[in-house]
């Protein structure tokens, strides 16, 4: 994609890192862009990039469970999470009230059946990733929620998180 900005953990040509922090990316301009890639950029699209940078990390996020899974450092559902606290949790958005409060602290990610496929699952209220993984799962989620709010995630074209549609100013 010639002369066009793409979102992108590794790729060919000239590259910039970025902070993926939402301040950090609507802090961009034309000018400073231009001068770090040495390349004349004339539309920047600041809310483009979040949804880029949101959809790379959900991606990342799935692909990391899968690979969990197929290494057998993912162990699902709530009851036996509770049991284990050596990893990292990744809660489903419609997980029961019930497991809401037995897994309390820990934001939500995307729906049931997502997380579950991801896994090569049915649906999946809960799942914690052990070492070596643990450690990229928390990146990539951690990068979903700095690049998202409610007002971008109806942009992306994505559902709000219950965490999210409480605060829809961004807060």
């Amino acid at each position: 994609m010639q002369g066009s900005l793409v979102m992108a953990a590794k790729r060919g040509g000239r590259g910039a890192h970025v902070c993926v922090k939402r301040e950090c990316i609507k802090g961009l301009t034309a000018g400073s862009l231009s001068r770090a890639l040495r390349v004349p950029v004339a539309d920047l699209d600041t809310d483009a990039l979040l949804c880029d940078a949101n959809r790379l990390a959900q991606r990342r996020l799935l692909d990391t469970i899968g690979l969990a899974r197929r290494q057998g450092a993912l162990t699902p559902g709530v009851e036996r999470i509770v049991k284990r606290n050596d990893s990292f949790v990744v809660v489903a958005s419609d997980l029961s009230e019930r497991g809401r409060r037995t897994l309390s602290g820990v934001p939500s990610f995307i729906e049931g059946h997502e997380l579950g496929r991801a896994a090569g699952m049915g649906w999946l209220g809960a799942v914690s990733i052990a070492e070596p993984l643990a450690k990229q799962a928390a990146y990539w989620l951690t990068l979903w929620y700095e690049s998202r709010s409610a007002q971008d995630a109806s942009r992306c074209g994505v559902a709000p998180t219950p965490e999210h549609s409480k605060c829809s100013d961004g807060e």
